[in-house]
């Protein structure tokens, strides 16, 4: 019997001494847990007055609970405002650059010394002037009374014809002759019409085997008469076997060739279809006449000339005229 209660009673210790011992385990165990809390918050409180039984362990990781949507609006909210205040400074500071800038540059920058070039100014090449050598007026083969000279730029030569009606409409001394010289001017010379020159002026034309024989003198005349002045051409010709057949031969068209020579704006009417034959001072003239007795086409062959004439007493005063030279 002392045994078995001896048992009991070691039994009875054993369980009293396991039960100190977990005792033991869980006040550690709470006492550590309420340490590391009390480490967190930086003081120890007692275990009876800060643990409560269902507090979690210490040192546990936080979750934070879920944001909801007005949550999330909150925050895009604080976060937009600084921004849009930020970017409005950025552009207030950038107009007010700007426009400082401008005021600066306007109104205070000070302005930039003038430097004044002096620029080396070439002096005008003058060009050496033109002197234009007046041409030898050429000879008359008739003495005359006076001298005409029609001066016409070159190249405007057409204007001749104009310009010998003007003449023929002034006053000249009765049974005189007048000189004509025409005068052509460009910058490069001054020059006296020659025979071609003065023919296409005159818009006369002469066949190539009678002009051929020329030696390119001539003059060109006004004679005065009672019925007024008339226009005759003296041509200086060389030696021609054929001539007198050839101015024959000219008749035919001769009319139409130096009608111009009359100065009329309408050629009168001839009165005979073909040239007529005449003579003075033994001088062979052809002639053709018109209703008006004062105008005629003659021509004839005085020595070494040619006489082309719109009349029958220039014809004979231009004969009487060479003869006696």
């Amino acid at each position: 019997m002392d045994t078995i209660k001896e048992k009991t009673q070691l039994n009875k210790v054993s369980q009293i001494t396991k039960l100190v011992k977990e005792a033991s385990i869980d006040s550690s165990l709470i006492r550590t847990m309420v340490g590391d809390m009390a480490d967190l918050k930086g003081k120890h409180p007692s275990i009876s007055n800060t643990v409560p039984h269902n507090a979690p362990p210490a040192g546990l990781p936080v979750v934070s609970a879920p944001l909801t949507l007005k949550s999330k609006i909150k925050i895009v909210k604080k976060q937009g405002k600084p921004t849009f205040v930020l970017l409005t400074l950025v552009v207030i500071v950038i107009i007010s650059g700007i426009g400082g800038f401008f005021y600066w540059w306007n109104y205070v920058r000070p302005a930039p010394p003038i430097i004044v070039v002096e620029e080396e100014i070439d002096e005008p090449i003058i060009d050496e002037p033109i002197i234009v050598v007046e041409p030898r007026e050429p000879s008359s083969i008739i003495p005359v009374a006076t001298t005409e000279t029609i001066e016409l730029i070159a190249g405007q030569e057409n204007l001749l014809i104009g310009q010998l009606k003007v003449l023929a409409a002034q006053e000249q001394e009765n049974d005189t002759f007048k000189r004509v010289l025409v005068k052509l001017i460009d910058q490069a010379e001054t020059r006296y019409a020659d025979l071609s020159t003065l023919m296409l002026a005159l818009g006369i034309s002469i066949p190539e085997q009678i002009f051929s024989i020329a030696t390119g003198d001539y003059t060109l005349f006004f004679y005065n008469q009672s019925e007024g002045n008339r226009l005759g051409l003296i041509i200086k010709m060389g030696e021609g076997e054929t001539l007198v057949q050839d101015l024959k031969a000219w008749e035919t068209t001769a009319l139409n060739d130096i009608k111009s020579m009359i100065l009329v704006d309408e050629i009168p009417v001839p009165a005979t279809e073909e040239f007529q034959d005449n003579t003075h001072n033994d001088v062979y003239i052809r002639y053709m006449n018109f209703d008006t007795p004062d105008l005629s086409l003659d021509y004839g062959l005085v020595p070494e000339n040619l006489v082309l004439s719109t009349s029958r007493e220039s014809m004979f005063a231009t004969i009487d005229a060479l003869l006696n030279e």
